[in-house]
């Protein structure tokens, strides 16, 4: 809508101006080209000691290159009616400040009489903090989107690994009986050792996936070398890293978390060093009594001492729009306090950073790990049930856990068929992910119909990749092992079958 003459009438000068001096948003006044009007909140939105340092100058001047012809456009179809009957806005565009600082704003502008003459009252809000969010709320967005293909990744390539290695191990077995087999014996061991390589690599990747789980005994060294060999990209041709871990540390977390906050630390550590800089980056952790400290170095340009007690508040950052993980430190530090430790930072411009995690040691391990691989033990016999909907692994497995009594299915439905007919099993190797009936279902319907064998049930999972199969790892009391398993870990949880 447009001020006519006798509503610009109904409010006397001094009181308009009164008025529009005292709006919080930066209000501009254009005539013919030029600037006849500015509150004190113009000249502080851009960068001018005083309103009337803005009188008289052309208002293109103080919009960006790259807005200046659509912000023309929009002024000139305002001014002659083709817009909303003199009207335009909400629109984003970048102002110019008088310092040279481009800063994002949002628009409203209508047309009035200013002093007998057509002019365009223009007000404009600094989007800045709203354009962070939005750009922290994106990346977030991707970061999520990440950690599900991530999830998904892992679970396919799980299976084929699980069948590979235990194959592998089979043919190492017979090779190592067999005279003259040395050199067969030899590739066989060197494909097993790149196997294993690609299982790390996998395991690594889904330390950063998405999940709920409740907060276990976590091995504190294992975290830092998978979150280092994720992050090594970051920082590879900028620094030179240095690892020291506490090899036996424990804390009550969770992988996922833990390593996302040693993912931010590191990569803020990596972008603070200038690229003529001969960039050192150290990561340890240590036992101080009853803690665990986790130490996050570099030798950067540092932080201002009036900004190091503001780096930890929401949204806050001395980075530009669009560099870093998304993932704020004041984030990190609700993480880590969520596990009962506190986050400090120590920087000294021009020398460097230090980020300082402090967490309560657990003393023993409070759930389970996965056990260490041995030369294989067999152990008793046992009856086995292995319920999995892939043939390749059925068959690897029927190879690996020869000497044991054993049942292989590839449906839910006929195990259940079965064990309501033949419970005398001593331990359930269960599939999570299956077709139909899942590895789920039968839990549940031997939870109530058989209580006693779903207590034998141990889950295998190539990756959790649902809301319903992580809720379930989470409230079931059942042992679970992560796909691929060697044969010595099949060996250990048959032998801790009662």
């Amino acid at each position: 809508m447009s001020w006519d003459e006798d509503t610009r009438n109904s409010i006397d000068d001094a009181a308009l101006r009164f008025i529009l001096s005292h709006l919080p948003y930066a209000i501009l006044i254009h005539q013919s080209g030029e600037i006849v009007y500015a509150n004190q909140a113009a000249a502080s939105l851009l960068e001018c000691a005083a309103p009337q340092d803005l009188l008289g100058r052309p208002w293109q001047d103080f919009m960006a290159e790259d807005d200046r012809a659509a912000a023309v456009s929009n002024v000139r179809s305002t001014l002659e009616g083709q817009e909303g009957l003199g009207r335009f806005g909400p629109v984003e565009r970048r102002a110019l400040s008088a310092l040279g600082s481009s800063v994002p704003v949002e628009l409203h502008a209508f047309t009035l009489t200013w002093r007998g003459q057509p002019a365009l009252l223009v007000s404009a809000s600094d989007i800045s903090a709203r354009k962070s969010i939005e750009g922290k709320l994106r990346e977030a967005d991707r970061m999520a989107a990440v950690g599900t293909l991530a999830a998904g990744v892992a679970h396919e390539v799980n299976n084929p690994l699980a069948y590979i290695i235990a194959n592998l191990s089979f043919a190492e077995e017979r090779l190592s009986q067999a005279p003259d087999q040395s050199e067969a014996l030899e590739a066989v061991l060197e494909a097993h050792q790149g196997i294993e390589r690609v299982r790390q690599v996998v395991s690594d990747l889904k330390t950063f996936t998405h999940d709920d789980q409740k907060p276990q005994s976590v091995n504190v060294a294992k975290v830092i070398q998978a979150t280092v060999k994720v992050a090594s990209a970051q920082f590879k041709h900028r620094a030179r890293l240095e690892v020291t871990t506490h090899r036996t540390a424990r804390v009550l977390a969770t992988e996922t978390r833990l390593s996302q906050v040693l993912l931010n630390l590191l990569v803020n550590a990596a972008q603070a060093i200038p690229d003529e800089r001969d960039g050192r980056i150290s990561i340890v952790s240590s036992v101080d009594g009853g803690e665990v400290c986790i130490e996050v170095k570099d030798n950067g340009v540092g932080i201002p001492p009036e900004l190091v007690d503001r780096v930890m508040d929401p949204f806050f950052t001395t980075k530009p729009v669009g560099v870093g993980t998304g993932l704020g430190l004041s984030v990190c530090k609700n993480i880590i306090e969520s596990y009962s430790g506190t986050l400090e930072v120590e920087s000294k411009l021009e020398v460097g950073t230090t980020m300082r995690i402090r967490l309560p040691l657990q003393r023993s391990a409070t759930s389970l790990v996965r056990p260490a691989v041995v030369p294989r033990d067999r152990g008793p016999k046992r009856r086995v049930m292995v319920i999995d909907d892939d043939p390749m692994i059925l068959r690897s497995l029927k190879r690996v856990l020869h000497g044991h009594d054993l049942t292989l299915l590839s449906d839910g439905q006929k195990a259940l068929e079965l064990l309501s007919r033949d419970a005398e099993f001593d331990v359930i190797l269960c599939d999570l992910m299956m077709p139909n009936v899942t590895g789920m279902d039968v839990y549940h319907r031997l939870s109530k119909q058989a209580p006693e064998l779903a207590r034998r049930i141990v889950f295998l999972s190539g990756g959790a990749v649902t809301a319903q199969a992580q809720r379930l790892l989470k409230e079931a009391p059942n042992r679970r092992y992560e796909k691929p398993l060697s044969p010595a870990e099949l060996d250990e949880i048959l032998r801790a079958t009662e």
